[in-house]
């Protein structure tokens, strides 16, 4: 009989530790979002001015650099003044608000508590993921040696 210690799980990477809070379908989604809004934002650049007046607001520049300024919380140098593009302002203001404080969140439990990747469950594993296995005997195997010893020196003894 062996005793078989086996290490904790090993820690995630940086990249692992990022991407853990949401599932691959919430990542997904986000990237769609901002293609979409990229993609509603080169389609507006090509209309005339006056439409893009409407829709971005008087004076607003650089939407795409808004865009991802306004998710990662950087405030608007300039804010729309019609109504129109202010709705879309707060529309986006709301989902990022919702999104980061649930990713914030979820990022704060992840960080407190010790994951780690699963635990190897059996040797059939162990070995299928090249494990080095290191052994000592075991008590067991101490008496079996003890108990061989004992009947070595009897056999000595009445060989004399």
């Amino acid at each position: 009989n062996y005793l078989i210690t086996i290490p904790p799980g090993e820690l995630y990477s940086n990249w692992e530790k990022l991407t853990m809070p949401f599932d691959l379908t919430t990542w997904i989604f986000l990237i769609l979002t901002f293609l979409a809004a990229i993609l509603a934002i080169l389609v507006v650049n090509r209309m005339p001015q006056r439409i893009q007046n409407l829709i971005y607001g008087h004076g607003i520049r650089m939407p795409v650099f808004n865009l991802f300024g306004t998710f990662f919380g950087i405030g608007q140098t300039r804010l729309p003044t019609a109504n129109f593009p202010r709705f879309i302002l707060m529309m986006f203001i709301l989902f990022c608000l919702i999104f980061r404080t649930a990713y914030q969140g979820l990022m704060f439990d992840f960080m407190t508590s010790d994951m780690r990747k699963p635990q190897v469950q059996d040797l059939e594993e162990l070995l299928d993921k090249n494990f080095t296995l290191y052994h000592a005997p075991t008590f067991l195997h101490w008496i079996s040696l003890i108990s061989f010893i004992f009947a070595l020196n009897r056999f000595r003894d009445s060989g004399r």
